[in-house]
Protein backbone atom coordinates (compact mmCIF):
# COMPACT_ATOMS: atom_id res chain seq x y z
CA UNK A 1 0.00 0.00 0.00
CA UNK A 2 2.81 2.38 0.88
CA UNK A 3 4.50 1.74 -2.46
CA UNK A 4 1.27 2.62 -4.25
CA UNK A 5 1.06 5.91 -2.35
CA UNK A 6 4.69 6.67 -3.12
CA UNK A 7 4.17 5.93 -6.81
CA UNK A 8 1.14 8.21 -6.82
CA UNK A 9 3.21 10.98 -5.21
CA UNK A 10 6.00 10.54 -7.76
CA UNK A 11 3.41 10.80 -10.53
CA UNK A 12 2.09 14.07 -9.08
CA UNK A 13 5.61 15.53 -9.05
CA UNK A 14 6.18 14.31 -12.61
CA UNK A 15 2.97 15.94 -13.80
CA UNK A 16 4.00 19.20 -12.13
CA UNK A 17 7.36 19.06 -13.89
CA UNK A 18 5.69 18.28 -17.22
CA UNK A 19 3.47 21.31 -17.02
CA UNK A 20 6.04 23.59 -15.39
CA UNK A 21 6.02 25.94 -18.38
CA UNK A 22 2.29 26.54 -17.99
CA UNK A 23 2.56 27.59 -14.37
CA UNK A 24 2.65 31.27 -13.60
CA UNK A 25 4.57 33.10 -10.92
CA UNK A 26 2.55 33.38 -7.73
CA UNK A 27 3.26 36.83 -6.27
CA UNK A 28 1.85 36.47 -2.73
CA UNK A 29 4.39 35.05 -0.28
CA UNK A 30 3.03 32.71 2.38
CA UNK A 31 -0.46 32.67 0.75
CA UNK A 32 -2.00 30.38 3.37
CA UNK A 33 -0.32 31.90 6.48
CA UNK A 34 1.53 28.59 6.98
CA UNK A 35 5.10 29.88 7.36
CA UNK A 36 5.40 30.26 11.11
CA UNK A 37 7.82 32.25 13.20
CA UNK A 38 6.04 31.03 16.33
CA UNK A 39 2.77 29.25 17.10
CA UNK A 40 -0.09 31.59 18.12
CA UNK A 41 -1.17 31.53 21.77
CA UNK A 42 -3.13 34.81 22.04
CA UNK A 43 -5.06 37.32 19.96
CA UNK A 44 -3.48 39.82 17.55
CA UNK A 45 -0.48 37.67 16.61
CA UNK A 46 -0.39 38.06 12.85
CA UNK A 47 3.30 38.88 13.31
CA UNK A 48 3.92 35.21 14.11
CA UNK A 49 3.50 34.28 10.45
CA UNK A 50 5.99 35.35 7.78
CA UNK A 51 5.58 38.38 5.47
CA UNK A 52 2.06 39.50 6.53
CA UNK A 53 1.60 42.54 8.80
CA UNK A 54 -1.02 44.80 10.40
CA UNK A 55 -1.01 48.18 8.63
CA UNK A 56 -2.80 50.05 11.43
CA UNK A 57 -1.65 51.11 14.89
CA UNK A 58 -4.72 49.86 16.74
CA UNK A 59 -5.91 46.88 14.67
CA UNK A 60 -5.69 43.34 16.04
CA UNK A 61 -5.71 40.83 13.14
CA UNK A 62 -5.40 37.25 14.33
CA UNK A 63 -3.49 34.15 13.29
CA UNK A 64 -4.97 30.66 13.66
CA UNK A 65 -2.78 27.58 13.21
CA UNK A 66 -3.07 23.89 14.05
CA UNK A 67 -0.09 24.19 16.40
CA UNK A 68 -1.65 27.10 18.31
CA UNK A 69 -3.29 27.19 21.72
CA UNK A 70 -6.94 25.95 21.66
CA UNK A 71 -8.46 29.44 21.23
CA UNK A 72 -6.11 30.13 18.29
CA UNK A 73 -6.01 26.75 16.61
CA UNK A 74 -7.88 25.21 13.67
CA UNK A 75 -10.46 24.03 12.94
CA UNK A 76 -11.94 25.14 16.29
CA UNK A 77 -11.00 28.45 17.90
CA UNK A 78 -12.34 31.48 19.77
CA UNK A 79 -14.27 32.72 16.73
CA UNK A 80 -15.82 29.51 15.45
CA UNK A 81 -15.11 26.19 13.76
CA UNK A 82 -13.75 26.12 10.21
CA UNK A 83 -11.30 23.89 8.37
CA UNK A 84 -8.62 25.71 6.38
CA UNK A 85 -8.98 25.75 2.60
CA UNK A 86 -5.84 23.63 2.66
CA UNK A 87 -2.87 23.40 4.97
CA UNK A 88 -3.07 24.15 8.68
CA UNK A 89 -3.72 27.89 9.07
CA UNK A 90 -5.67 31.02 8.23
CA UNK A 91 -5.91 34.63 9.41
CA UNK A 92 -8.88 36.58 10.78
CA UNK A 93 -10.04 40.22 10.80
CA UNK A 94 -12.99 42.33 11.95
CA UNK A 95 -14.82 43.90 9.02
CA UNK A 96 -17.38 45.84 11.10
CA UNK A 97 -18.39 46.27 14.77
CA UNK A 98 -21.76 47.64 15.90
CA UNK A 99 -22.14 50.42 18.48
CA UNK A 100 -18.66 50.01 19.95
CA UNK A 101 -16.17 51.84 17.78
CA UNK A 102 -17.43 53.77 14.77
CA UNK A 103 -15.68 52.89 11.52
CA UNK A 104 -13.58 50.19 13.22
CA UNK A 105 -11.68 48.02 10.72
CA UNK A 106 -8.88 45.47 10.64
CA UNK A 107 -6.67 44.74 7.63
CA UNK A 108 -4.11 42.28 6.36
CA UNK A 109 -1.20 43.53 4.28
CA UNK A 110 1.62 41.75 2.48
CA UNK A 111 4.49 42.81 0.18
CA UNK A 112 4.35 41.12 -3.22
CA UNK A 113 7.36 39.10 -4.32
CA UNK A 114 7.81 41.39 -7.37
CA UNK A 115 6.29 44.73 -8.48
CA UNK A 116 3.37 44.52 -10.91
CA UNK A 117 4.14 45.42 -14.54
CA UNK A 118 2.29 48.30 -16.18
CA UNK A 119 -0.53 47.21 -18.47
CA UNK A 120 -0.33 43.58 -17.37
CA UNK A 121 -3.47 41.74 -16.27
CA UNK A 122 -3.25 39.92 -12.93
CA UNK A 123 -5.77 37.52 -11.45
CA UNK A 124 -6.46 37.78 -7.72
CA UNK A 125 -8.10 34.98 -5.73
CA UNK A 126 -8.69 34.35 -2.04
CA UNK A 127 -11.14 32.54 0.24
CA UNK A 128 -13.17 34.17 3.02
CA UNK A 129 -15.45 32.67 5.66
CA UNK A 130 -17.74 34.26 8.25
CA UNK A 131 -16.71 33.59 11.85
CA UNK A 132 -19.43 31.56 13.58
CA UNK A 133 -20.11 34.06 16.36
CA UNK A 134 -20.74 36.97 14.01
CA UNK A 135 -24.26 38.34 14.48
CA UNK A 136 -24.22 39.91 11.02
CA UNK A 137 -22.81 39.28 7.57
CA UNK A 138 -21.73 41.58 4.72
CA UNK A 139 -20.56 41.78 1.14
CA UNK A 140 -18.03 44.52 2.03
CA UNK A 141 -14.71 42.77 1.53
CA UNK A 142 -12.09 43.73 -1.02
CA UNK A 143 -8.43 44.14 -1.91
CA UNK A 144 -6.28 47.10 -2.92
CA UNK A 145 -2.95 47.04 -4.77
CA UNK A 146 -0.64 49.82 -3.55
CA UNK A 147 2.67 51.29 -4.69
CA UNK A 148 3.87 51.62 -1.10
CA UNK A 149 2.80 50.06 2.17
CA UNK A 150 -0.51 51.42 3.48
CA UNK A 151 0.03 52.50 7.08
CA UNK A 152 -2.61 54.22 9.21
CA UNK A 153 -2.53 55.75 12.68
CA UNK A 154 -5.96 54.32 13.54
CA UNK A 155 -7.86 51.14 12.58
CA UNK A 156 -10.39 53.01 10.45
CA UNK A 157 -11.29 52.81 6.77
CA UNK A 158 -8.22 54.20 4.95
CA UNK A 159 -10.14 55.97 2.19
CA UNK A 160 -8.94 53.57 -0.52
CA UNK A 161 -11.04 52.08 -3.29
CA UNK A 162 -10.93 48.27 -3.55
CA UNK A 163 -9.62 47.10 -6.90
CA UNK A 164 -11.39 43.74 -6.51
CA UNK A 165 -14.25 42.96 -4.12
CA UNK A 166 -17.20 40.70 -3.49
CA UNK A 167 -20.08 41.25 -5.88
CA UNK A 168 -22.92 43.27 -4.26
CA UNK A 169 -25.30 40.85 -2.58
CA UNK A 170 -22.69 38.09 -2.20
CA UNK A 171 -22.69 37.81 1.57
CA UNK A 172 -20.10 35.89 3.56
CA UNK A 173 -21.22 32.44 4.68
CA UNK A 174 -20.23 30.68 7.90
CA UNK A 175 -20.78 27.20 6.46
CA UNK A 176 -18.54 27.44 3.41
CA UNK A 177 -15.60 29.40 2.07
CA UNK A 178 -16.57 32.21 -0.32
CA UNK A 179 -14.17 32.85 -3.19
CA UNK A 180 -13.24 36.48 -3.82
CA UNK A 181 -11.59 36.86 -7.22
CA UNK A 182 -11.17 39.10 -10.21
CA UNK A 183 -8.74 40.59 -12.72
CA UNK A 184 -6.70 43.74 -12.23
CA UNK A 185 -4.73 45.64 -14.87
CA UNK A 186 -1.68 47.12 -13.17
CA UNK A 187 -0.69 50.75 -13.38
CA UNK A 188 2.86 49.53 -12.83
CA UNK A 189 5.00 49.39 -9.70
CA UNK A 190 2.37 48.13 -7.24
CA UNK A 191 4.27 46.29 -4.50
CA UNK A 192 1.75 45.72 -1.69
CA UNK A 193 -1.63 44.04 -1.27
CA UNK A 194 -4.19 45.19 1.34
CA UNK A 195 -7.21 43.05 2.34
CA UNK A 196 -10.28 44.18 4.31
CA UNK A 197 -13.43 46.33 4.32
CA UNK A 198 -12.45 49.67 2.79
CA UNK A 199 -15.95 51.15 2.97
CA UNK A 200 -17.02 53.45 5.78
CA UNK A 201 -19.98 52.43 7.95
CA UNK A 202 -22.50 54.21 5.72
CA UNK A 203 -21.16 52.41 2.66
CA UNK A 204 -21.05 48.98 4.35
CA UNK A 205 -24.05 46.75 3.62
CA UNK A 206 -24.85 44.81 6.78
CA UNK A 207 -27.32 41.93 6.99
CA UNK A 208 -28.42 40.70 10.44
CA UNK A 209 -28.48 36.95 11.00
CA UNK A 210 -31.32 35.14 12.80
CA UNK A 211 -31.11 35.80 16.56
CA UNK A 212 -29.79 33.16 18.90
CA UNK A 213 -26.62 31.04 19.12
CA UNK A 214 -24.19 31.10 17.49
CA UNK A 215 -25.22 34.52 16.10
CA UNK A 216 -24.33 36.32 19.32
CA UNK A 217 -21.68 38.84 18.29
CA UNK A 218 -22.36 42.48 17.49
CA UNK A 219 -19.74 42.29 14.76
CA UNK A 220 -18.70 40.81 11.43
CA UNK A 221 -15.52 38.74 11.59
CA UNK A 222 -13.93 37.00 8.60
CA UNK A 223 -11.39 34.22 8.22
CA UNK A 224 -9.04 34.71 5.24
CA UNK A 225 -7.08 31.94 3.49
CA UNK A 226 -5.36 30.92 0.24
CA UNK A 227 -4.49 34.35 -1.21
CA UNK A 228 -2.95 34.31 -4.72
CA UNK A 229 -1.99 36.80 -7.42
CA UNK A 230 -0.93 35.42 -10.82
CA UNK A 231 -0.72 36.79 -14.37
CA UNK A 232 -4.10 36.33 -16.07
CA UNK A 233 -4.39 32.93 -17.68
CA UNK A 234 -1.69 31.46 -15.44
CA UNK A 235 -1.97 28.60 -12.98
CA UNK A 236 -1.03 29.13 -9.33
CA UNK A 237 2.13 27.36 -8.22
CA UNK A 238 0.57 24.68 -6.05
CA UNK A 239 -1.21 21.37 -6.26
CA UNK A 240 -4.96 21.43 -6.77
CA UNK A 241 -6.66 21.47 -3.36
CA UNK A 242 -8.26 18.05 -3.85
CA UNK A 243 -4.92 16.47 -4.76
CA UNK A 244 -3.07 18.06 -1.84
CA UNK A 245 -5.75 16.99 0.64
CA UNK A 246 -5.48 13.35 -0.54
CA UNK A 247 -1.93 13.08 0.85
CA UNK A 248 -2.04 12.20 4.53
CA UNK A 249 0.40 11.05 7.22
CA UNK A 250 -0.89 8.59 9.86
CA UNK A 251 -1.00 10.11 13.35
CA UNK A 252 0.16 9.51 16.03
CA UNK A 253 3.56 8.78 14.53
CA UNK A 254 5.83 5.92 15.63
CA UNK A 255 9.62 6.17 15.90
CA UNK A 256 9.87 6.09 12.09
CA UNK A 257 7.50 8.44 10.25
CA UNK A 258 6.48 7.14 6.82
CA UNK A 259 6.12 9.93 4.24
CA UNK A 260 3.39 9.73 1.57
CA UNK A 261 5.91 11.01 -1.03
CA UNK A 262 9.44 9.77 -1.65
CA UNK A 263 11.04 11.61 -4.56
CA UNK A 264 14.49 13.15 -4.77
CA UNK A 265 13.11 16.60 -5.58
CA UNK A 266 10.64 16.63 -2.67
CA UNK A 267 11.79 18.34 0.54
CA UNK A 268 10.49 17.64 4.03
CA UNK A 269 10.50 20.02 7.00
CA UNK A 270 9.13 19.38 10.48
CA UNK A 271 8.28 22.08 13.04
CA UNK A 272 7.57 21.66 16.73
CA UNK A 273 4.73 23.41 18.57
CA UNK A 274 6.86 26.54 19.03
CA UNK A 275 7.50 26.79 15.29
CA UNK A 276 11.12 25.60 15.55
CA UNK A 277 12.52 23.39 12.77
CA UNK A 278 13.33 19.92 14.13
CA UNK A 279 14.03 18.25 10.78
CA UNK A 280 14.81 19.39 7.24
CA UNK A 281 16.01 17.38 4.27
CA UNK A 282 15.14 15.47 1.13
CA UNK A 283 12.20 13.07 1.16
CA UNK A 284 13.99 10.57 -1.07
CA UNK A 285 14.19 7.83 1.58
CA UNK A 286 10.50 8.14 2.41
CA UNK A 287 11.05 8.13 6.17
CA UNK A 288 11.94 10.46 9.05
CA UNK A 289 13.31 9.07 12.31
CA UNK A 290 11.37 10.50 15.27
CA UNK A 291 12.68 8.52 18.27
CA UNK A 292 14.42 11.62 19.65
CA UNK A 293 11.31 13.81 19.42
CA UNK A 294 9.60 14.81 22.62
CA UNK A 295 5.89 13.93 22.93
CA UNK A 296 3.69 16.65 21.48
CA UNK A 297 2.29 18.19 18.32
CA UNK A 298 4.41 18.69 15.19
CA UNK A 299 3.74 20.08 11.71
CA UNK A 300 5.13 18.15 8.73
CA UNK A 301 5.58 20.04 5.44
CA UNK A 302 6.37 18.48 2.07
CA UNK A 303 7.32 20.73 -0.84
CA UNK A 304 8.22 20.08 -4.47
CA UNK A 305 9.65 22.16 -7.29
CA UNK A 306 6.34 23.98 -7.74
CA UNK A 307 5.37 24.71 -4.17
CA UNK A 308 3.99 23.13 -0.99
CA UNK A 309 2.41 19.71 -1.47
CA UNK A 310 1.30 18.97 2.09
CA UNK A 311 1.22 20.56 5.55
CA UNK A 312 -0.19 18.39 8.30
CA UNK A 313 -0.27 18.37 12.08
CA UNK A 314 0.77 15.06 13.65
CA UNK A 315 1.05 13.83 17.22
CA UNK A 316 4.12 12.18 18.66
CA UNK A 317 3.11 10.08 21.67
Amino acid sequence: MLNNVRNSGAMIVAVLAMYGGAHAQQLVPNPGFEELLQCPDFQSQLDRTAHWFDPSVGGTPDLFHACGEPLYSVPGNAVGVQDPVNGQAYAGIFLWIQNVLDEWREYLEVPLTAPLSAGTCYHFRMHANLGDFSGFTTDALGVHFAMDSVLTEDPFAPGLEPHISLAPGTFLDRNAWTVVEGDYTAAGGERFLLIGNMNNDVGTTVQPLPPGPPNTGDHIYAFIDSVTVTPCGGIALALPEATASSLRIPSPVPDVLQLPLSAADVRVRVFDSAGRTVHAGAAGEGTVHTAAWRPGVYVVELSGPRGVLLRQRVLKG
